[in-house]
């Protein structure tokens, strides 16, 4: 939820007690004030936004989905109503409905690294891989230092199998993150499909040491010392994540 002077008949003062009580967590409360302030500058996109976003952490997402629709229609270029509207259509599994959004916000605000982000995952949901990395990419070309979406451009890559890439970019994930344990994880994989085994080994090994509760990277080292014939330590490791996650028995 990013502020905004939409609207000068309301003062910052006003606005502000919305904000603290949403950072607080209070979101009711916050949707009491602003419908209070509804009654007096009704028809505001930044009300409509702000309760928004309190019905979505409230978990109340078609209304929360009613009100985003409200701040965009009164307000055609408003570029974080937009995402927050595809945000939640995607929570919603109304994924066509929601790259609609983000595209919407893609082209008001070229610039909103969030909104490409977004639009790359929702893509890569939906199989359109190329489309994903091109999102991954622009998002990147912003925020060069946008560790997770360096991560998620690696697995669309590694999904179209081109591995290489993959590698590097959950490399570079890492070298912005050093302790992305998901991103040791994914390298390790990667590795082990190259057959670098060594390196896949240190790669799950590191993202255990950082999550040691982590089932995915226990069961990635498992078959990495599969694939080395250390059928002892194999063993352990998948008992480990089956310990952790009884969904790996």
């Amino acid at each position: 939820m990013s502020k905004s002077n939409q609207n000068s008949t309301l003062s910052r003062e006003q606005i502000e007690v919305v904000y603290e009580l949403y950072r607080d967590g209070q979101f009711k409360e916050a949707i009491s004030k602003i419908k209070a302030l509804n009654e007096i500058y009704p028809n505001v996109p930044l009300l409509f936004n702000l309760i928004g976003a309190c019905y979505k952490s409230l978990g109340e997402l078609e209304g929360a989905v009613n009100m985003f629709k409200t701040a965009v229609s009164l307000k055609h270029d408003y570029g974080e109503a937009h995402k927050n509207l595809g945000t939640t259509l995607k929570e919603l599994g109304r994924l066509d409905e929601s790259i609609e959004s983000f595209v919407n916000a893609t082209e008001i605000d070229p610039g909103f690294v969030d909104a490409h982000y977004n639009l790359g995952n929702t893509l890569k949901e939906l199989n359109r891989l190329d489309e994903s990395v091109k999102s991954y990419e622009r998002a990147i070309a912003i925020d060069p230092e946008f560790a997770q979406a360096h991560n998620n451009l690696g697995n669309v890559q590694k999904d179209l199998n081109q591995l290489e890439d993959a590698l590097k970019s959950y490399e570079r994930a890492i070298a912005i993150d050093p302790e992305f344990a998901q991103a040791h994880n994914n390298l390790g994989n990667v590795q082990k499909d190259l057959n670098q085994l060594d390196d896949a080994l240190k790669s799950c090994e590191r993202a255990i040491a950082i999550d040691p509760e982590f089932a995915q990277a226990h069961n990635n080292l498992g078959n990495v010392f599969k694939e080395l014939d250390d059928n002892n330590e194999s063993i352990s490791s998948y008992e480990k994540a089956i310990e952790i996650d009884p969904n790996y028995a």
